[in-house]
């Protein structure tokens, strides 16, 4: 092999082991853990359960003050009595004391102390009467031919007949607001009852059936205000708290269902039982 040939064969044997050193100086290693492949399998997950939050795990009254502007507590009741007929003229003047069923959901905004609260309140309602004075007759206008009035068992069409009520029947929506005071300390003790009195004000809107003795019954739209006052007492039962109470309500009921000559407007005094649990 000749000098030159020899030369040129050692500069490139020595390139390629250059650039093979530089290679491997090069080589990347990761940092970090190795990867999941090489480390030991994740244990099985274990059952799907909602959280302590969502299920808000606590004893009735546990917490004690809460924020800068109290706790909010929530609750349903069920409140039934006696409706009697106060001040009336007219068609509540006949009325008989009547029967009243109420049921809806309050919500409670309490003050930091927790030993007083805004309350508001949304329920349903239906008031019964019979009309027990049947005396008191009515002289309605242009109730049209559908209409019959039966004289003497006769029945004939009459445009103005003259009625009697039989049976006074009142289904309302009732929203109310009030304010209440808790009167053996915070309304969040744990495990102790308590007592509280409060007052609300509200309105009502819906419906009324009137039946009569000489033709088919009437309806009308009505709506109504009422104000209360209601005392109640709190007794711890498991993750609720148990209420039982009296309450006393003055309503007055607007109506035209006798038209507007004659009087037909109902004023209530209401003494009711209240059961109710609060959360």
């Amino acid at each position: 092999m000749s000098g030159k040939h020899f030369c040129l064969a050692g500069l490139v044997a020595a390139a390629l082991g250059l650039g093979s050193a530089q290679g491997q100086g090069m080589t990347y290693v990761p940092a970090g853990p190795p990867p999941a492949s090489e480390t030991a399998p994740a244990p099985p997950p274990g059952p799907l359960t909602p959280s302590r939050w969502l299920l808000y795990e606590r004893a009735p009254g546990c917490c004690g003050p809460t924020g800068e502007y109290g706790p909010i507590g929530y609750e349903i009741y069920l409140r039934s009595g006696i409706a009697f007929p106060v001040a009336s003229k007219g068609l509540g003047d006949t009325l008989d004391n009547g029967w009243d069923i109420e049921i809806g959901a309050r919500t409670l905004f309490f003050n930091p102390g927790a030993d007083a609260a805004w309350t508001a309140d949304v329920g349903i309602g239906n008031v019964y009467n019979r009309v027990g004075d049947r005396s008191h007759k009515f002289q309605l206008h242009n109730v049209g031919p559908n209409q019959l009035l039966v004289i003497n068992g006769i029945t004939i069409g009459n445009h103005d007949p003259i009625v009697t009520g039989s049976d006074l029947n009142r289904t309302f929506v009732n929203l109310a607001g009030g304010r209440e005071w808790y009167l053996w300390g915070s309304a969040e003790q744990d495990g102790y009852a308590n007592w509280r009195m409060g007052v609300d004000v509200g309105g009502r809107y819906g419906t009324e059936k009137l039946d009569l003795n000489e033709t088919r019954h009437l309806t009308d739209t009505i709506g109504a205000l009422f104000v209360a006052a209601h005392t109640d007492l709190e007794i711890p039962w498991g993750q609720v708290l148990l209420e039982l109470g009296l309450r006393v309500e003055y309503g007055y009921t607007w109506t035209d269902i006798l038209q507007r000559q004659n009087i037909a407007d109902v004023q209530d005094l209401n003494l009711l039982f209240t059961a109710g649990m609060r959360f």
